[in-house]
């Protein structure tokens, strides 16, 4: 079947929005385009979204054109309503992620901890999901560091699901198979705040949603009275 809109267009940050998906089966393929918008979306935007894994087409977009960032993700269809969820979060949180990479703005980080700690960590403990903070993570933490531009977590496929369910109001990506960096991972993020006050999060597993590969943790580190898993160089 071919790409069919799900939600759009819609605006936010300076640019335009359109939800769509391609239907394969019980999965789906679920794409974010952010369409550089003009005067209408009170454009135009002061960066692209590259910084948060968004890549620009390719090819003409036949949903944004020339000018259209994608984020892609495949899940099962029945998972519609949490991505339209996180899809809509990410366009109104936009507008703060653009001033945390573009203008210095700051990251609360410590708050979002904080919540990771009180909210995330009692679910992942209850299903025995490990996780650990990524080694860069664990160093900016460590060093109290005020140039931390988010937070970055490892954990098995079951905890990105775990920690996807402990925080939906937070989510601006569902769990999904999707690209990092070049590479498939099972993954999810979050933009934990309010929505012009936060801190991006983001977790992963390998991709394979039903292994069983867990965190390479390499040791642990002491924040306000809590020692921290920290995971090993990837």
């Amino acid at each position: 079947m071919d790409e069919e809109m799900v939600s759009g267009p819609d605006l936010g940050a300076g640019f335009l929005y359109q939800l769509t998906r391609n239907r394969t089966g019980p999965q789906s393929t679920f794409t974010f385009h952010a369409q550089e918008g003009g005067q209408d979306a009170s454009g135009p935007p002061i960066g692209t979204p590259e910084p948060f894994g968004w890549a620009r087409s390719s090819v003409m977009c036949p949903f944004g054109g020339r000018k259209c960032w994608h984020r892609t993700f495949e899940t099962p269809d029945r998972e519609v309503g949490g991505v339209r969820a996180a899809y809509n979060r990410t366009r109104f949180v936009m507008e703060a992620l653009l001033a945390q990479a573009y203008r210095n703005a700051p990251v609360p980080w410590a708050v979002a901890l904080e919540e990771w700690l009180s909210r995330v960590v009692p679910v992942l403990e209850q299903d025995n999901a490990p996780w650990c903070l990524t080694h860069s993570t664990g160093s900016a933490v460590m060093a109290a560091s005020t140039t931390v531009s988010g937070l970055s977590m490892r954990t098995t496929p079951a905890g990105v699901r775990a920690v996807a369910s402990a925080i939906p109001e937070y989510l601006v990506e569902p769990a999904a198979t999707t690209e990092w960096d070049g590479r498939l991972r099972f993954a999810s993020r979050a933009f934990i705040g309010t929505l012009r006050d936060g801190v991006r999060v983001e977790w992963a597993s390998p991709r394979d949603p039903t292994g069983s590969a867990s965190p390479q943790i390499e040791g642990t580190i002491e924040w306000k009275g809590r020692s921290l898993p920290v995971g090993s160089v990837e």
